[in-house]
């Protein structure tokens, strides 16, 4: 039987080490990310490196006490070590948890883009620009510029809604309605859709599934004058942030990102009392 050791990490530095300094040399040493580097700082147990020589163990220590690190040493018998395999990482505490409504990314994507080149095409005909009709590959061009809106709206849609639990945050594509007449002008709800929004997943209070109908996109049906109707499955989140409202394409959806975000708050110690399944149904 060998003496081993794991070289692991509890967020601890050395009084009057900058933090910023330590997190670089961490990154760099580790090969991740400088934003997941803060993570290593939560004060949990994380592993940096396993089954090396009691030598190399102390070479490692040593090597990180210069940035201002406090690094640990466990020494443990080969044999005992791999009877009881556990397999780790930096990042390994990380759980991120996600809900992709990849339909709602596409509609919300096109409908804006057709929206945005119809409204100029008029625009262009009421007032006699009539450049668009002697060279049409022009319109293509503008087509192509409106791309520096779909894209980041299609970035932020087909992202979907995700719970990071070890980091206490849910985000999700910015969905704030309008609250004045100015922001209506300006289609405000248009320019939330190229961002995201995060809030804290222990700041949530209360789940509430919501139904709506309205107007489809689609052409009229049967009836003359009565456009087809289509349901909006709607997500009402509230608490100390305030509201927010999550519409999906579909009801399964709804309630699959419905569950995800209560697990998530249940394993942070949120319990949601106003989580009701009452609503369920809707």
């Amino acid at each position: 039987m060998k003496n081993k050791c794991n070289v692991f990490f509890r967020g601890k530095l050395i009084e009057g080490t900058c933090q910023e300094t330590a997190t670089k040399a961490l990154a760099n040493t580790l090969r991740i990310d400088e934003k997941k580097s803060h993570l290593l700082f939560s004060g949990k147990k994380v592993i940096i490196k396993k089954n090396l020589s009691c030598e190399q163990g102390i070479k490692i220590v040593n090597h990180f006490l210069k940035s201002g690190l406090v690094l640990e040493c466990e020494t443990f018998f080969l044999e005992e070590q791999e009877s009881n395999k556990q397999s780790s990482s930096p990042m390994e505490s990380i759980e991120n948890q996600r809900t992709v409504d990849i339909w709602y990314a596409i509609k919300s994507s096109i409908y804006p883009h057709i929206y945005i080149s119809l409204m100029l095409f008029f625009a262009a005909l009421v007032f006699g620009i009539e450049i668009l009709f002697s060279r049409p590959q022009l319109y293509l061009y503008v087509n192509l510029l409106i791309l520096l809106y779909t894209i980041p709206v299609w970035k932020a849609l087909s992202h979907g809604y995700e719970a990071k639990i070890d980091l206490d945050s849910f985000s999700f594509p910015a969905s704030d309605v309008e609250n004045s007449v100015l922001d209506i002008i300006t289609l405000k709800k248009l320019r939330n859709m190229m961002s995201r929004t995060t809030i804290r997943l222990s700041e949530i209070r209360a789940l509430n599934n919501e139904k709506s109908r309205r107007a489809s996109r689609n052409l009229f049906a049967g009836q003359k004058g009565v456009p087809r109707m289509k349901d909006v499955w709607l997500l009402n989140i509230s608490g100390d942030f305030g509201s927010q409202q999550l519409e999906f394409n579909s009801k399964q959806k709804r309630d699959e990102c419905r569950s995800m975000l209560f697990t998530a708050c249940y394993k942070k110690g949120n319990r949601l009392r106003g989580a009701s399944d009452l609503n369920l149904d809707l």
